[in-house]
């Protein structure tokens, strides 16, 4: 029907004017958040930006699904960052280490055209009863420390186990003397290899060893994560990405440009009308956005201050609350002068400790320059102590501490370069059963809300990685 044909009608032409106008009243009554829904429309939104969070994201990216990442903080990474000094220097400021196993993580540096950088070292040293051990002979350093022959029999026996009869563990796991190594705690699991009266002080020496890789002690983690970390220990090569960790963030930030927002607090995660609602606040402004998928990357805690509709399993809820968190404080000390190289010779490129100074790494390893830069780590209750100690004191402690390994280092250390950060929950602390009790929960969907982060697998960055990798998957065999 054409207008001209009413045109010669008054009252059709009236009539029509006002059909119109009460449409267009209509479509100004609807609500600003309807509109706003329908804009933002998404295949997949992921909560969290951290390195779980953008690898999932880059990961359906590639696939050509939309995606959007809501991250609550100023700044994407999570625990990956990294300290650039003046003189042109960097250290870690958080996640330290890649090791040369961790398969995912590597493949994903290589594919972001990034490099590695070995953190090679002669031999590990120890600051362990008030002695350093760090002769370049690692022989040396052990028939010192266990100079009992029944004490170094235990440990060398630890050594073969691990590395010929248990090897690095592939998860998921298909090998059952392995998954039998979760029932029991790290402990347990070196008295029964060491059979040996003398086996508590190889205990005291493997949480020396072992403390910041855990995030707490071996008698709180499952041997399973004990015996991997052994393997990392007598086995493994470290390294870091070249430039600082934190050029992985960069590198999958600019891949997602346009596909991340910051100051992005999830507060509910609805399902309505076959899709999910994101509802977050952006500063004093609450948003929203529709999805079809969800994955949700934020660790433990944060994950239960999110609303789910409908509400998440109880079965997941009773995991998520049998996640334990390592707290840790570390502190960052630029020196004048590498004193521990020029001085004393020191090997490698770490040492750890039975003292509040659980691991002690010069994170300028290799680095052009006479400066460079030690990274301490503070774990459990010396964290939680120092957590909130004036940074006068702090690094006053510090620094007596490190006198006690390398004395008269405090003469080179540059007054006010020091860095402190409390990370409360640094690590997951994998308990005994948490493969068989706590997992199968934490990587179970709900819906089509998927869950990933480093605590659903295994702990640091390439178990981040591969929980992006997983929940990835598990979303493309929804429909």
């Amino acid at each position: 029907m054409k207008i001209q044909f009413f045109q010669n009608s008054t009252k059709l032409c009236s009539f029509l004017s006002l059909v119109l106008l009460t449409f267009s009243s209509c479509v100004k009554a609807q609500p600003a958040a309807r509109q706003t829904i329908e804009q933002n429309q998404i295949d997949v939104c992921v909560v969290g930006g951290g390195i779980a969070g953008l690898t999932a994201a880059y990961d359906l990216m590639k696939r050509g699904l939309s995606v959007m990442v809501l991250e609550k903080g100023d700044r994407l990474g999570g625990r990956i960052k990294t300290k650039h000094w003046s003189n042109g220097q960097y250290s870690e400021i958080g996640a330290e280490d890649i090791i040369d196993n961790e398969a995912d993580l590597k493949r994903l540096i290589k594919e972001l055209g990034l490099k590695l950088q070995e953190n090679k070292g002669e031999a590990d040293g120890f600051y362990f009863e008030n002695m350093t051990f760090a002769d370049e002979n690692p022989e040396k350093n052990l028939n010192q420390i266990f100079s009992n022959r029944s004490e170094r029999a235990a440990y060398d026996k630890l050594v073969k186990t691990v590395s010929k009869k248990i090897g690095h563990l592939e998860f998921p796991l298909v090998k059952t003397s392995q998954a039998k190594l979760d029932l029991i705690s790290g402990e347990d699991w070196v008295r029964q290899i060491a059979k040996t009266p003398e086996s508590d002080r190889l205990i005291r020496f493997l949480n020396l060893r072992l403390g910041a890789e855990l995030g707490g002690t071996i008698d709180q983690t499952s041997a399973l994560y004990v015996s991997q970390s052994l393997f990392d220990q007598f086995e493994g090569s470290w390294f870091h990405v070249e430039g600082g960790n934190e050029l992985l963030i960069t590198k999958l930030s600019e891949k997602l440009s346009g596909k991340t927002q910051l100051h992005s607090q999830v507060d509910e995660v609805k399902f309505v009308d076959g899709k999910y609602q994101i509802l977050y606040e952006d500063g004093n402004e609450k948003k929203s956005l529709v999805a079809s998928k969800v994955i949700v990357t934020v660790p433990s805690f944060a994950l239960q201050s999110i609303r789910f509709e409908p509400d998440i399993s109880k079965e997941k809820k009773a995991a998520l609350e049998k996640v334990k968190w390592g707290p840790y404080v570390t502190a960052h000390l630029q020196f004048s002068e590498r004193i521990w190289k020029t001085r004393y010779k020191f090997p490698s490129w770490n040492i750890s400790t039975d003292g509040p100074l659980a691991t002690v790494v010069e994170s300028t390893y290799g680095q052009p320059g006479a400066e460079g830069v030690l990274s301490i780590f503070m774990i459990g209750n010396v964290a939680t102590k120092y957590a909130k100690a004036d940074e006068d004191h702090f690094f006053k402690d510090v620094l007596a501490e490190l006198e006690k390994i390398w004395p008269g280092i405090s003469d080179v250390y540059i007054h006010g370069s020091g860095i402190k950060n409390y990370w409360p929950h640094a690590l997951p602390i994998f308990s005994p059963n948490y493969l068989h009790e706590v997992q199968p929960a934490l990587v179970k969907p709900e819906g089509k809300v998927f869950f990933a982060g480093d605590y659903t697998e295994q702990p640091g960055l390439d178990g981040a990685v591969h929980s992006g990798h997983r929940a990835v998957t598990q979303l493309l065999k929804t429909h």
